[in-house]
């Protein structure tokens, strides 16, 4: 099922891709427990690939979390092979 489920994710992301548009990665983080060389690689994490992008607020259940978003170009999305 969560196969599926990213398999038409990223089918439409390369559809979405083919006609110019990128996709936005939101990438949430606890937002204590980590040591400072994970928290080094969220901070970069995306930046050959991609670009800053509007990150979601996550709802307050969701606890003392971080989010930062990345818009990744089109072209990387592209790249990305089928399975």
């Amino acid at each position: 099922m969560a196969r599926e489920v990213v398999c038409r994710s990223r089918s439409r992301a390369q559809k979405r891709a083919a006609a110019g548009e990128g996709y936005v990665l939101q990438l949430p983080r606890p937002r204590e427990g980590w040591a400072a060389p994970f928290l080094a690689d969220w901070l970069r994490f995306g930046g050959a690939a991609a670009g800053p992008a509007d990150a979601v607020r996550p709802p307050p259940s969701a606890g003392p979390v971080d989010v930062r978003a990345v818009w990744v170009r089109p072209e990387v999305v592209a790249s990305t092979p089928s399975t």
